[in-house]
């Protein structure tokens, strides 16, 4: 065999080795956009914003988005102790990462893991929420709170808020109301998108 067909059975060897070595990431586990309004159950609506009714929001190809908005005609009054809520809030907004076209390489959860980590850390949420999700991170106050969570190329940003009356006056929920309400919300997400 002469030095160029070798060169030649050599070249086209590696070639295909590289071909062979290229790895394709996974089947991307969800193909469709998922309603943000039927993302988060009547029952739990009914638990955390009185149940109020759902509001379709802003839907893009690869995004939708919903709310509740629970505002009562009347303040209550207020309790001894404690504090009874109203004006309360929540927000979903629920997006699809699909696979760029023509890369194989790169699959829609790897892009979806890039964005959620990046959005976390831009927005400050610290606390990780074990049990829910692939991932989920959250940010409580007083009066409000963020939940963001991933389920492979799927990430939905949860935000919850309200006011309520207590015996001192006009107050926050409290950041433990916050963060069970949200949590609440996340895992019936999260059982709604693994069915």
């Amino acid at each position: 065999m002469t030095r160029r067909a070798l060169r030649f059975v050599l070249a086209a060897a590696v070639l295909s080795m590289g071909a062979c070595g290229a790895e394709h990431a996974p089947p991307d586990r969800f193909t469709a956009l998922p309603t943000a309004c039927d993302l988060v159950s009547r029952q739990v609506t009914q638990q955390i914003v009185g149940g109020a009714a759902a509001e379709p929001a802003l839907k893009t190809a690869s995004s939708d988005s919903c709310q509740w908005n629970d505002r009562p005609d009347e303040v209550p009054d207020a309790p001894p102790q404690g504090v009874a809520p109203y004006q309360r809030d929540l927000s979903l907004a629920v997006f699809l990462h699909r696979r760029p076209e023509g890369q194989d390489q790169v699959g829609g959860t790897s892009l979806a893991e890039r964005v959620f980590t990046d959005q976390r850390t831009a927005r400050g949420l610290g606390e990780k929420i074990g049990g829910i999700g692939d991932e989920a991170w959250g940010r409580f106050d007083d009066r409000s709170g963020v939940l963001d969570l991933r389920v492979a190329n799927i990430t939905v940003e949860l935000r919850y808020g309200g006011n309520g009356m207590s015996a001192h006056g006009a107050t926050g929920l409290g950041a433990e109301t916050i963060r069970a309400s949200l949590t609440e919300a996340a895992k019936d997400v999260d059982r709604t998108l693994r069915r």
